[in-house]
């Protein structure tokens, strides 16, 4: 949805790995039913029942379940959503306000610890789930589609003026989220979180410049929240294919390279671009191969656990 919200206007061009192209408008009116289609889903499930807040997910087959649970992630894309499907003209700027105000009401009610907010809630009794945890990569996610929703509001205060409200409110979720005690000062890294009962912190960091948790990374170096030799500790330890290089993730997964692809600039010819260019490249010849579609990471698949929900894999 916002890979693609941005740029729907007829004759925009989009940037690919290898050229630019132009939207006719058969695909233009393609894309925008899918927006709408993804737009239904939180229309459908960020209910009065479930505070505001939208489900992990929906399953359909063999049983439909809907995951009364959410995490920092889900709550934030949610709210860039909002955003989204007022770019696109599915709800009016009265709409974008009330929306994202119900859904901040419910989140300054929420647990946090050292202002940020726990990796799981129950969405209806807005209780946090056991284990408490407090995610790094998660807490990172939320703060940057925070800061997105921030600026994206601030276009909108000329159709109505009640918004100022919610982008202070914001702003203040934002200067009480503290990642000082989730970084290692020795290593110059990030835990990968902290359990909020014993208040241990993670055996492992995120030493990778190719993984989600750069999000975090960006957004508490703006922050004056960790140093700037942060971003230079993150390993870019590349590998080779095919007369191409790239740095390496932790699985390779097109998650990992690409979702902070949604908030942060990739410059051409960049580091960072060169790494894109070279996953698309592996992914895609591994899947001409296997006969498969290109684009793997992590996702449900067809197992069942004893409550017949999908697994995770």
């Amino acid at each position: 949805l916002f890979a693609v919200h941005l740029p729907l206007a007829a004759g925009v061009p989009l940037p690919t790995a290898d050229r630019f192209f132009t939207l006719s408008r058969s695909r233009r009116a393609m894309l925008v039913s899918d927006c709408a289609a993804m737009w239904r889903f939180f229309e459908d499930n960020a209910d009065e029942a479930d505070h505001f807040l939208p489900p992990d997910n929906v399953q359909e087959t063999p049983l439909r379940k809907v995951a009364h649970r959410t995490s920092p992630t889900n709550i934030g894309l949610y709210l860039c959503c909002i955003l989204a499907a007022a770019d696109l003209a599915f709800i009016d700027a009265q709409e974008l306000c009330r929306k994202v105000s119900r859904c901040l009401d419910t989140v300054e009610k929420l647990e946090k610890v050292h202002g940020h907010l726990l990796n799981w809630y129950d969405t209806q009794t807005l209780c946090a789930m056991h284990p408490r945890y407090v995610s790094t990569v998660d807490s990172g996610n939320f703060v940057c589609c925070l800061t997105a929703l921030q600026e994206g509001l601030k276009e909108y205060l000329h159709a109505e003026p009640a918004l100022q409200t919610q982008i202070d409110r914001i702003e203040s979720i934002l200067q009480q989220t503290d990642f000082r005690p989730l970084y290692n000062e020795k290593r110059h890294l990030f835990y990968v979180g902290m359990d909020a009962d014993r208040g241990e912190k993670s055996s492992s960091c995120y030493d990778l410049y190719m993984s989600e948790a750069r999000m975090t990374s960006y957004w508490c170096i703006s922050r004056a929240q960790v140093p700037a030799e942060h971003w230079q500790a993150l390993g870019r330890t590349q590998v080779s294919a095919d007369r191409y290089a790239g740095a390496v993730s932790w699985t390779g997964t097109f998650f990992e390279y690409f979702m902070p692809c949604l908030f942060l600039p990739v410059r051409p010819n960049s580091f960072a671009a060169e790494s894109l260019s070279f996953c698309l490249h592996v992914q895609r010849k591994y899947a001409k191969k296997h006969n498969i579609p290109w684009g793997l990471t992590e996702s449900g698949f067809y197992s069942f656990d004893p409550a017949m929900n999908y697994a995770y894999k």
